[in-house]
């Protein structure tokens, strides 16, 4: 019985969960393909970034699609009369909720290893691969000549940089604005640039031709009278400053000084809360991460407590009533049951530990005990197959 149910229930769950991740992927699909066509990514970039995006959902759809294998492989079996020539053998119906449990428990260890493991690091390395994308792109445009139009702010300057008319022109006009001080702001242009290098050290220079630079900051507003009679003078008195005009200007630089650096430290979803359970139990530790650990676990539970339930659905449609309302009724249980163990376990888990575990205890309790006493109390209705069936 256990190698006929594990064929026909991990056939179904492996195609659930392969539908399932498809359709996340097709939605996620339109803004990835964007980000990586804009900072210049190519067809490996985005299957990467998609190959990286799948676990998500992984821990979201395992009790689910484990209940509707379940459901699917048991009513199967029952209606091919396989688990009445099991029974006639002289194996026990019980050998039914048994192999359930310990399908539960096994996806209870896969939704904790995607959750607290795999998808926290999937998302780490996913946020750092489109940063590594712009910053591909950010050097692309720096040190390859382009006649394309660019506009990127970085570190607070906004640089433009323009086709230019002129023949020979390299890469054209350059304007960069960067504000300084209060109200204060500095324009540099070039009619023409060119980056040299990298040397030895890994720095470039920039010979910039045509250079002109303005500083300066207003000092107060005009009345509408002065500023009628005045005409020009007032923007001079309004924005005193500075002004150079050079024919050509060579500078280094190095690209780690224009790129802003990654934040390397792993935010919210992407903490392993699991390494740090016993930390984020105590009553003083972070409430976000903790509440975190608590749905992990929730959802983790849920597994076994879906299985059971679809061995209960499965004992339900044996009846006429439940042929037709078993499976909608186990369905909405998993996941009202996915809602509100969450909810319960990740209160009791931003509380304090001894809360979290009376919390836990109450849940598995409740999810387990109440589709476990109806499979022990109509358990022989597993192996009969369904009304007008034979």
């Amino acid at each position: 019985m256990t190698r006929l149910l594990t064929r026909r229930t991990f056939r179904t769950v492996i195609g659930l969960l392969a539908l399932v991740e498809a359709i996340f992927l097709a939605e996620s699909f339109t803004t990835i393909l964007e980000n990586a066509i804009r900072d210049g990514g190519s067809v490996f970039d985005v299957l990467r970034l998609l190959l990286l995006k799948s676990p998500e959902v992984v821990d979201f759809a395992l009790p689910i699609v484990l209940m509707l294998g379940l459901f699917f492989a048991i009513t199967a079996a029952r209606d091919d009369n396989e688990l009445v020539i099991c029974a006639a053998a002289g194996v026990s119906w019980r050998r039914v909720p048994i192999f359930a449990v310990g399908v539960g428990m096994l996806g209870l260890c896969v939704s904790l290893l995607f959750a607290g493991v795999m998808t926290p690091v999937a998302s780490y390395m996913f946020r750092l691969s489109l940063y590594e994308l712009k910053v591909q792109r950010i050097i692309e445009e720096i040190t390859t000549p382009s006649q394309r139009k660019a506009m990127r702010t970085i570190d607070g300057r906004t640089i433009i940089a323009t086709p230019s008319t002129e023949v020979g022109a390299e890469r054209g006009n350059l304007f960069i604005y960067q504000p300084e001080g209060r109200d204060g702001w500095r324009v540099s242009q070039a009619n023409d640039w060119t980056v040299i290098g990298p040397d030895d050290a890994g720095a470039y220079g920039v010979e910039m031709r045509g250079f002109r630079e303005s500083t300066g900051a207003p000092t107060g507003k005009p009345d509408a009278e002065s500023g009628a009679t005045q005409g020009t003078e007032i923007v001079r008195d309004l924005f005193p400053g500075s002004k150079i005009s050079i024919s050509t200007l060579s500078m280094g630089f190095r690209l780690e000084d224009l790129i802003q650096k990654a934040d390397r430290a792993r935010r919210g979803s992407e903490v392993l809360v699991l390494w740090k359970a016993a930390e984020l139990l105590k009553s003083d530790g972070d409430v976000s991460l903790s509440r975190r650990l608590g749905e992990i676990l929730a959802r983790g539970i849920l597994c076994p407590i879906a299985a059971l339930l679809a061995v209960a659905a499965a004992a339900f449609s044996a009846s006429a009533v439940g042929r037709w309302l078993a499976l909608p009724l186990a369905t909405v249980g998993v996941l009202a049951g996915d809602i509100v163990a969450r909810a319960l376990m990740g209160d009791a888990a931003a509380s304090s530990g001894i809360v979290f575990w009376l919390t836990l205890g109450s849940v598995a309790g409740v999810g387990l005990g109440a589709p476990l006493a109806y499979v022990l109390w109509r358990g022989e209705v597993l192996i009969a197959p369904r009304r007008g069936r034979a």
